[in-house]
């Protein structure tokens, strides 16, 4: 039974974007990492449809355009992050400055990963909404979750963002040295 489920079980992503939040040196985790990424968006989920805010249709039609567009998005860079993972050997980097780019790498993976995953349960629950009808107190509740979701999936999209970000910089900043090495050997030929 356990092989049934194994091809779709999902725990690896997750446990793989919990290691986002672990503290070096030692295997301690972020108390606040985790409660800014897992019980803060519980107050938008919470609130929101306290104050009678739900999803509507408009507001479904809308995220679940949102989720659609960065889901593809998002498996599509997924494919470029393996590319570019794959060439670090080529680079001629230290030992500890290929691990460490690696390791951004895995960042960024695991968050997109992530990403994709809250993409997928997001997209369900306003799924549920459109399609069944539910009486108020359900309705809220699959609003605040809908909203849980899209405050995840938020979040990990700032942190993958985060992570490209620095890489991005890093790349450019060994460009344009190598790019004056370059110049500097010509220069003094």
């Amino acid at each position: 039974m356990s092989n049934l489920f194994a091809k779709v079980n999902i725990l690896p992503i997750i446990k793989s974007y919990f290691s986002n939040f672990k503290l070096y040196p030692g295997n301690r985790y972020s108390k606040s990492s985790l409660f800014l990424f897992f019980i803060f968006p519980l107050f938008p989920a919470a609130l929101l449809p306290y104050f009678g805010i739900v999803v509507n249709s408009n507001l479904s039609g809308l995220l679940l355009g949102l989720y659609s567009i960065f889901a593809g998005l998002f498996f599509s860079f997924q494919i470029f992050v393996f590319e570019i993972i794959s060439r670090v050997v080529e680079l001629n980097l230290t030992l500890q400055s290929s691990r460490l780019r690696i390791d951004k790498f895995e960042y960024i993976a695991n968050s997109i990963s992530f990403s994709i995953l809250t993409c997928f349960f997001g997209f369900f629950f306003l799924l549920v909404l459109g399609i069944f009808s539910f009486n108020k107190i359900a309705e809220l509740a699959l609003s605040g979750i809908s909203f849980y979701f899209l405050s995840l999936f938020i979040l990990s999209l700032l942190m993958a963002l985060k992570g490209i970000h620095i890489l991005l910089f890093e790349e450019i900043t060994i460009q344009k040295q190598a790019i004056e090495e370059k110049f500097n050997r010509r220069s003094s030929t």
